[in-house]
């Protein structure tokens, strides 16, 4: 706008007065300070003082950055008053810029270099008079205001940030969302200062890092602070100390929106993470064939949509993720529920899955419960054709005997898992069942107690569906049995082996019905023959 002012007061004045009024232009302004690396929540400027004695009208005055971007001032300023510029319409490099104050009429009236700065620090210029009539030199150098250490140490350091992610191509603009993630693998704080970011070789110019990192913490570093242009393409990423390559990461085959990421020992193109821990696309989990379905409680006594649920137990000496492992009730069922990452289960432990969590309704009839690791492998698999109210489906060792011998002696004794319905026990041990092969010497009174030889065993019967006669003293019985955690037994099931005959069958009243059977039958074919022989010898009637 200034400039079409100007264009319109060369045309309204006459050339030789508008040539005098440029000519008049004053050239005692000076760029004093810079601010171009400012801390967190504060924005760059540039200060100008009017070092002349006459008033400055700023319009006819331009500072441009060493890009050749020129902003127009505006203002005026008296004799030694100086003006801070905070919006600026160009980003101050970090590392190294340069500064000219212009004239209208590209007159130079000051430059102000600088090669480095520090976050916080203030750049300015230390004059140097002379005292004799020739015209002021000033001599421009740049010196720390900031509460930054102004020497760097020399030394290579030993601990320095590692690459963590970078998104070269965002989704919106590169110019302003590209950004470079470090991360400080070290449980203490570590020192940026000599450190400089920087891409390939003969791309942007090396950004010099500040301050320091706290223990593994992550540190986000904007294009718009480091100048740092991440091409599309292919391109590096380097950490330098002095000339000095302590690391570089390269990659190609850029994806729009996503990063490039450190994951799990490798590189990987992922979804950006910015400032927290990267995380995978890819399914992960963790592969363990100690994880089995334990017991399952499809029909409650209560409500279904609520009472279900399915219990996993860790039968290994392993601690297992099943994060990414999923269950279902069969290809045809509901949805298969995705167990959330974290979701740990110690050795030994049962973990319980509620439909209420993971949607899965079982049939009161016939279905199935599978069990898949984070591959999509079925691990484990239980199917039912019915269902038992109030009743869990659950999966119980038992401790087998072969015959009456190995029982009493304990010999040839062998475990083995089945499944059965029994009372439901949500993440806990199952039921252990034992069997064992006995004569009785009792029942009464709901206790039954068999011989083992000359060893007592007894069990609570506290459903005779057998009847007592089937407990009859003497009998040998195959018997399987809950082991209680007082080491007492509940009978579960029961089958005679051998029975012995009660005193009121003692005699033999078969034998006494076939004599009587026989006996009649001889006496019915005697009578039968001495009325035909009768017949047969009686005189004939003349």
């Amino acid at each position: 706008m200034k400039k079409i002012i100007m264009l319109i007061l060369s045309l309204i004045i006459p050339f030789p007065a508008y040539a005098c009024l440029v000519e008049s232009t004053p050239l005692t302004l000076e760029i004093t300070s810079v601010y171009p690396n400012p801390l967190d929540g504060e924005s760059e400027w540039v200060k100008i003082k009017n070092t002349g004695e006459d008033e400055v009208d700023l319009h006819y005055y331009t500072l441009e950055d060493a890009t050749g971007k020129k902003m127009e001032l505006t203002g005026k300023l008296s004799s030694g008053e100086s003006i801070q510029i905070n919006d600026l319409i160009f980003q101050l490099n970090n590392n190294s810029d340069e500064l000219s104050l212009m004239t209208l009429d590209g007159q130079l009236v000051d430059v102000f270099n600088y090669d480095s700065s520090i976050a916080g620090e203030i750049l300015t210029i230390t004059e140097d008079k002379s005292t004799d009539d020739e015209e002021e030199k000033k001599d421009s150098t740049v010196e720390a205001e900031s509460l930054k250490e102004e020497e760097k140490s020399t030394i290579k350091p030993e601990k320095f940030p590692q690459f963590s992610e970078a998104l070269p191509n965002p989704e919106g603009s590169d110019a302003t969302e590209e950004w470079i993630e470090l991360f400080n693998p070290y449980s203490e704080s570590i020192s940026l200062e000599t450190l400089k970011l920087d891409d390939q070789e003969g791309g942007s110019s090396p950004y010099a890092l500040s301050g320091s990192m706290e223990g593994y913490s992550y540190l986000l570093i904007s294009i718009e602070d480091s100048n740092i242009t991440l091409n599309n393409s292919t391109d590096e990423i380097r950490l330098l100390w002095e000339d000095e390559i302590l690391w570089s990461v390269s990659y190609n085959e850029v994806q729009e929106g996503l990063s490039y990421s450190w994951i799990n020992e490798s590189y990987e193109w992922t979804k950006a993470t910015p400032g927290e821990a990267n995380k995978s696309d890819e399914i992960q989990g963790q592969l363990s064939d100690d994880i089995e379905i334990s017991e399952i409680y499809p029909d409650p006594k209560g409500s279904d949509t609520t009472e279900e649920w399915i219990e996993i137990t860790n039968g290994g000496d392993e601690i297992v993720d099943l994060g990414n492992w999923t269950i279902d009730d069969g290809p045809k069922g509901s949805e298969p529920y995705l167990i959330p990452e974290g979701t740990i289960i110690n050795p030994g432990e049962s973990i319980v899955l509620e439909r209420a969590d993971t949607g899965i309704a079982l049939n009161n009839s016939r279905d199935s419960v599978r069990l898949s690791d984070f591959t999509g492998e079925i691990i484990d698999e239980i199917s039912y054709e019915s269902t038992q109210e109030g009743q869990s489906y659950a999966k119980i060792e038992l401790e087998e005997a072969k015959n009456l011998q190995a029982s009493t002696n304990f010999m040839g004794l062998r475990s083995k898992t089945i499944w059965e319905w029994t009372d439901p026990s949500p993440g806990t041990a199952n039921p252990k069942w034992k069997e064992f092969i006995g004569t009785v010497k009792s029942f009464e009174e709901g206790r039954l107690t068999i011989l083992q030889g000359e060893r007592e065993i007894s069990f609570e019967v506290n459903n005779n569906e057998f009847g007592n006669l089937f407990f009859q003293s003497g009998n040998t019985l195959l018997l399987q049995a809950k082991i209680n955690n007082s080491n007492t037994y509940t009978l579960i099931r029961a089958e005679i082996l051998e029975q012995v005959q009660s005193a009121s069958s003692s005699f033999p009243w078969s034998w006494l019905l076939i004599f009587i059977l026989g006996s009649g039958t001889m006496i019915y074919e005697w009578r039968k023959y001495q009325q035909n022989k009768m017949i047969f010898t009686q005189p004939k009637l003349t």
